[in-house]
C-alpha cells in the first residue's frame, strides 16, 4: 500500500482537527485554483490541503514551528462513492512531490512527527 503524508505545524489553525485525524482546508468553499494554492500561497482561501509522497517533507512542515506539530498519513487511491473529497493535480512548483486533496477527510492516521 502506498501513502501520502501531511505535516501540520504547531501554530496551524487546523492543528486541533489534525490531532483527531480530520483534514480541513482553509476554505471548503474557496475558489482558489491548484496553481494559486501552490504558487501564490493562498491556502487560507483554498478548498485544498497539500500532501506529499515524501514523509521527510511532511515531517519538516510538522516540525517547522517547533514541538507540537502533527504528521498525518492516508492511503493513496480514489475516494469511495460516499466520500466528500478528491485528489487533484498540483503544479508542484517547490518540488515537494505534492498532491492536493480537495474537501474534508476524516480518516487520516495521526503519526509522531
Amino acid at each position: 500500500m502506498e501513502f501520502l503524508y501531511r505535516g501540520v505545524h504547531a501554530g496551524h489553525p487546523a492543528r486541533a482537527s489534525a490531532l483527531n485525524g480530520v483534514v480541513v482546508p482553509g476554505d471548503i468553499n474557496g475558489t482558489v485554483s491548484p496553481m494559486e494554492h501552490n504558487i501564490e500561497d493562498q491556502s487560507e482561501l483554498s478548498p485544498y490541503t497539500s500532501w506529499t509522497s515524501n514523509i521527510d517533507v511532511a515531517r519538516g512542515f510538522a516540525n517547522s514551528a517547533g514541538p507540537g506539530g502533527v504528521l498525518l498519513r492516508v492511503s493513496t487511491g480514489s475516494p469511495g462513492s460516499r466520500d466528500a473529497w478528491s485528489w487533484e493535480y498540483s503544479p508542484d512548483e517547490w518540488g515537494e512531490d505534492e498532491m492536493l486533496l480537495r474537501g474534508v477527510r476524516i480518516d487520516a492516521e495521526v503519526m509522531e512527527p
